[in-house]
């Protein structure tokens, strides 16, 4: 696993504008886990397959900054997705139900009496303001690409934001 991450951060670093940026938590490890079984529509579910995969390469990439170099501590950042509720087109422009992704987040750092450990909800109306310009809400659905690319970076920006 750690292996995975230095590698992706090194494209991730490369593939970046030199820029300073200060990073207070050094990470050596992330994991996500899903049960993603309850997804009952079908295109949606084809497209949530890989969440877990996804999450943790975006959290990577993002992360690239602070991945810790070899040989050195950082921290461990578990994530457990405990539940992805997907609204039909309808329900969102309705606001009769919510797209939202739960997970339980563990980031164990070096001296545990910094360690943390929350659940995190993240919202469609959430990872609006993370759709690509011009996508209409009123359109996408919960299958889209466009949709879950969305709620995946906010999920993983709320982490972001813990680390540094």
């Amino acid at each position: 696993m750690k292996s995975f991450l230095r590698t992706t951060a090194l494209a991730a670093v490369l593939s970046l504008p030199l820029a300073a940026t200060a990073a207070e938590t050094a990470v050596s490890d992330i994991s996500v886990e899903a049960d993603l079984s309850s997804i009952q529509n079908a295109t949606a579910a084809s497209v949530w397959a890989n969440l877990p995969a996804d999450l943790q390469n975006t959290l990577a990439v993002r992360l690239a900054n602070q991945i810790a170099p070899e040989g050195e501590d950082g921290a461990d950042v578990m994530i457990d997705i405990t539940s992805v509720e997907l609204a039909s087109s309808f329900e969102n422009v309705a606001n009769l139900a919510d797209s939202r992704i739960t997970g339980d987040v563990i980031i164990e750092r070096a001296g545990s009496e910094y360690d943390e450990a929350y659940t995190l909800t993240v919202s469609a109306e959430q990872a609006a303001v993370l759709l690509p310009a011009g996508a209409d809400i009123m359109l996408l659905t919960p299958g889209s690409m466009e949709f879950y690319t969305a709620m995946v970076d906010a999920f993983a920006g709320n982490i972001v934001e813990k680390l540094q």
